[in-house]
């Protein structure tokens, strides 16, 4: 049986078998897996057994797993491996629960795998971290935001007891903020259509939260708002997109054991009569709630614990193995656009997960289609047809106001082979800045005709890096870059990250390190950044030990809009190895007088790399004026 490789004839199902325990089942082969198109049998074509490393448990240095490199590639697009997403609900408690909220989302990043990535959304507005692989971002997302939007158990309590034989109480459904409570399967419809068509890997979402209205029940006329209707249809809607997505859902509630009302001194309860038995009846519908989307999934529900963190490792761990599987549909017929699957096991006591649908392709239409490029630029993950690598750095910009985005792309993959008939290469380059919300802020794009030298000249070849630069405001960005040769129209694209510091009023800050190209580079355009730096960013962070002198560039503001006095800046710049040794260690001075007008400075750090030994490295730069304390980091390896 060949290796699955996804072809556009193939429908795929990732297919996830749990034995008793809930443990994965590593051990079968094609022959145990029959495959069912609406009750039809259809031949199993392709087959492949992931088992997915082990999160890595480095006894190297923290810095090795907390500090994330500042080159991005799209390789791990080509991998298998895991998508989790961290789906933080509207109805968190304040209080502790919000804390346990944070320690669940906490333990999911921190199970990650080399190959996984993970994002975080909110019920409540926002996406506050698209997909990535960057643990510390993720983590600084989960802590920076307060997630809860529901009231306390206390104060359910009490308002249970002041709206007790009351008919218009204030209820989920009637609260403007998700009325009738459909932002939350509307949610989860949005995350498994975008994650219907990902290949090759495992999806989960993680729903943290203390209750899911799956019905609306009973209304008073006077607060009748057709909520039975809306929420029917679209949980009807959310559990076809999760059948066609397999997406399994798991529920931890961050509530923690939770006790109805509190005894008084006299030995009696706070809240006495009716309304204990209410409260009591609502929080065994809120746990039940929990369960509904799990169980339609497959998925696992946390309730009644003070810490579900716990139940983490053990959830993540059940999609550590998987099958892909592939089959040719049975007719391409457009009149069954929607079609069953069923996938069976020839191995008892065993639960079998895979999605439940899936979608025929559609005929092709007359209208406009996106080019490769905008295909690539609009995924919701990265393409990876050929690999792609962008370094991100922001600088103030002289005499604007906007700081300035430098993207520096290796675009070397886009070499022709050996055997081609011409050496120029027609290439699109397209960046894009989105802000936290998802509203595209800035873009820019260039057409770059490229010349390589013959195959026997390839190997001394300066590589090629595209330079292409973006004004923004302060704040946070994911920046999208996509490559396309115009020719071929293979595309590929590569998504990062990027924070833009307040250069014009902080008192302090400092720019992105960049290295100083250190091998022959052919940046295009070579005028890109001549009004904006001195040296041409690149995408190298691996260096041989005889390849020459590398540098370290940055700069150091005091506030390019400010009007206080200038002062000298003490800079002290250590590197360390793996193992945390420092293995140089030194400071430098830099007077007032060198920020001049523009309250900038220059510095120049030149690397030792023909005196350390092969292995990983860490530039630490640290800025003091001052009380007032800055810094950067970079990671860097020798050869």
């Amino acid at each position: 049986m060949p290796v699955f490789r996804a072809a556009t004839d193939l429908v795929e199902v990732d297919v996830s078998v749990l034995d008793g325990r809930r443990r994965p089942v590593r051990d079968l082969t094609a022959a145990d897996f029959t495959i069912l198109e609406d009750g039809q049998p259809r031949p199993l074509e392709t087959f492949t057994f992931v088992d997915l490393p082990d999160r890595e448990l480095s006894r190297d240095a923290a810095w090795t797993s907390e500090i994330p490199p500042d080159v991005v590639t799209n390789r791990a697009m080509a991998q298998e491996g895991r998508l989790v997403v961290i789906l933080m609900d509207r109805t968190i408690p304040v209080g502790q629960p919000t804390n346990t909220a944070r320690e669940v989302a906490t333990a999911a990043v921190n199970e990650l795998g080399p190959g996984d990535m993970a994002a975080l959304i909110s019920t409540s507005g926002g996406v506050p971290q698209n997909f990535t692989a960057d643990r510390a971002r993720l983590l600084r997302a989960i802590n920076q935001r307060d997630w809860s939007t529901a009231p306390s158990g206390e104060a359910q309590q009490i308002e249970a007891g002041i709206h007790a034989g009351f008919d218009a109480a204030f209820t989920p459904l009637t609260d403007g903020r998700c009325l009738c409570g459909l932002c939350v399967p509307e949610t989860i419809t949005r995350v498994a259509e975008a994650l219907q068509d990902v290949p090759r890997r495992r999806k989960s979402l993680l729903f943290i939260g203390s209750d899911f209205i799956v019905q609306a029940g009973p209304q008073p006329q006077q607060g009748e708002l057709g909520c039975g209707q809306k929420l029917e249809d679209a949980r009807e809607k959310m559990f076809a997109a999760l059948d066609r997505s397999g997406v399994v859902v798991h529920g931890l509630d961050p509530s923690g054991l939770e006790t109805v009302g509190s005894p008084t001194a006299d030995g009696r309860w706070a809240v006495r009569g009716p309304a204990r038995m209410q409260t009591m009846q609502q929080a065994l519908q809120r746990q039940n709630n929990v369960h509904v989307v799990p169980d339609h999934t497959g998925g696992r529900t946390i309730t009644n614990t003070n810490a579900p963190q716990a139940q983490v490792p053990a959830i993540v761990s059940e999609s550590a193995s998987y099958y892909l599987l592939g089959f040719r549909p049975s007719d391409a017929d457009p009149a069954r656009p929607i079609r069953s699957i069923e996938v069976k096991v020839n191995r008892r006591n065993v639960e079998v997960r895979s999605r439940r649908q899936f979608s025929t392709p559609m005929p092709a239409t007359d209208g406009p289609t996106a080019s490769p490029i905008d295909r690539a630029l609009d995924g919701l993950l990265p393409t990876a047809q050929l690999p792609l690598a962008v370094n991100l750095s922001a600088f103030a910009t002289p005499g604007a106001v906007r700081p300035t985005v430098v993207a520096s792309v290796d675009l070397d993959a886009f070499a022709p082979t050996d055997d081609a008939t011409t050496r120029r290469t027609p290439i699109d380059v397209t960046v894009a800045a989105f802000d936290a919300t998802g509203r595209p802020r800035a873009s820019a794009r260039q057409t770059i005709d490229l010349e390589w030298p013959t195959a026997t000249a390839a190997a001394t070849r300066a590589r090629p890096e595209a330079l292409t630069r973006l004004a923004l405001d302060p704040g946070d960005y994911e920046i999208r870059v996509a490559v396309e040769n115009t020719s071929s129209q293979q595309a590929s694209s590569v998504f990062s990250y990027v924070t833009v510091p307040a250069f014009a009023s902080l008192p302090l800050s400092l720019s992105t390190i960049v290295i100083d190209a250190p091998r022959p580079t052919n940046h295009v355009p070579r005028e890109a950044l001549q009004d904006l730096l001195p040296v041409a960013p690149t995408t190298a962070r691996a260096f041989r030990r005889a390849g020459g002198p590398v540098a370290a560039f940055f700069r150091i503001y005091q506030g390019t809009r400010r009007d206080d006095d200038l002062q000298q800046a003490a800079v002290r710049v250590r590197i360390v190895d793996a193992q945390d040794r420092t293995v140089r260690d030194e400071g430098l001075t830099l007077a007032a007088s060198a920020f001049g007008d523009a309250r900038a400075a220059d510095c120049r750090i030149g690397l030792p790399i023909a005196q350390l030994p092969p292995g990983d490295y860490l530039l630490r730069l640290e800025v003091a004026v001052g009380e007032r304390l800055a810094g950067r980091a970079m990671r860097f390896s020798v050869e």
